[in-house]
């Protein structure tokens, strides 16, 4: 006999044995619970007012060192604060909304697309994007869908199969046109 089938005639066994049958308890059961939890209760020191005989003389707060405390954190904060701004700087693209108007094989039409949106809204900026076999039209660099939807009603009546469509935009061309 191996080992496995020794283990399991002895689980077998052990299956087969008396069970204990939890017994019912009545709600006066419960209400008499017997731990004593008072060791670990916290305990709170009582302030206490000084009476007139042990009270000490107050000194008076002087102005100049309220202002210096060791919990300044304001030079500590500036130089996180410098760090942050340093690599904001020199994040350049972020998740934004375009404008599609055109999507299709002509070369000429995407152009003209391109020149006509110009037209359209002067200050958004066009992009002409290549994905072989596909020429695409994109306007705007929006960072978030309800300024892109402004100006998709407008790209909506000259280009009807104008969608907005979720890319990476500039951000520095969208901060200097704010």
């Amino acid at each position: 006999m191996n080992k496995y089938t020794f283990l399991l005639m002895l689980v077998i066994l052990a299956a087969c044995g008396p069970k204990k049958v939890p017994q019912t308890t009545s709600k006066s059961d419960i209400n008499r619970f017997q731990e004593d939890l008072s060791g670990i209760r916290p305990t709170y020191a009582v302030a206490v007012e000084p009476t007139e005989a042990n009270k000490k003389p107050e000194k008076p707060i002087i102005a100049a060192t309220a202002g210096k405390s060791n919990l300044d954190v304001s030079k500590k904060l500036d130089i996180i604060l410098d760090t942050i701004a340093v690599r904001n700087k020199s994040i350049r693209y972020a998740q934004g909304f375009r404008i599609q108007i055109y999507s299709g094989n002509d070369r000429k039409e995407a152009e003209n697309a391109k020149t006509a949106s110009y037209q359209l809204f002067p200050q958004i900026t066009p992009y002409l994007i290549y994905s072989q076999p596909v020429y695409r039209v994109k306007v705007g660099d929006f960072l978030d869908r309800i300024e892109a939807e402004k100006y998709y009603i407008g790209y909506k009546t000259a280009y009807p199969g104008a969608i907005v469509v979720p890319d990476k935009v500039d951000i520095r061309k969208n901060a200097s046109s704010n």
